[in-house]
């Protein structure tokens, strides 16, 4: 099967990172990812402005982030 809309396409994956991978595969049989478990969303003017909106309490603040969510099970 040939997807059409794909023709062309390619990827571009860094020699740093495969080495890494391929290491991992062949040391542990998988490659271990870490993660947080964190929905994140990027703080920025705009951002700011609709959450102070919505809460006069929110602090103003000109960078950072906001966890909305932290994933039920993870190490967070």
């Amino acid at each position: 099967m040939k997807v059409l809309a794909a023709d062309g396409l390619g990827f571009a994956v860094p020699i740093d990172s495969v080495t890494k991978i391929i290491d991992h595969f062949k040391n542990r049989g998988r490659v271990i990812r870490p993660w947080l478990g964190l929905k994140m969303l990027d703080l920025n003017d705009m951002v700011v402005a609709q959450l102070q909106e919505r809460d006069p309490s929110f602090p103003k603040v000109n960078k950072g982030v906001l966890v909305s969510m932290v994933t039920p099970g993870s190490p967070c």
